[in-house]
């Protein structure tokens, strides 16, 4: 019924609040934490200490994904919001 959901990327955006921003991709959700500057994979929206990549690279991978939406938020912001 919501297969099309499987195949695009949906981000949770919440590091302004608690330090961490997350996306739904292939089928799990991914976080990555600028405070403790690591990252977690889990196949629901919920994290812990089980949940952490141990693969630096991978880790990499999930904080530049993060990143994206960082650089396209600020170009959005200069558009709409700044003179």
């Amino acid at each position: 019924m919501f297969a099309f959901l499987y195949s695009i990327t949906t981000f949770f955006l919440g590091n302004w609040y608690f330090g961490a921003d997350s996306f739904y991709e292939n089928g799990k959700f991914k976080m990555y934490s600028e405070v403790l500057a690591t990252s977690f994979a889990n196949k629901k929206l919920q994290f812990n200490a089980s949940n952490l990549v141990e693969d630096e690279g991978e880790t990499m991978k999930v904080r530049d994904k993060t990143r994206q939406l960082y650089a396209l938020q600020r170009e959005w912001l200069k558009k709409y919001f700044c003179d």
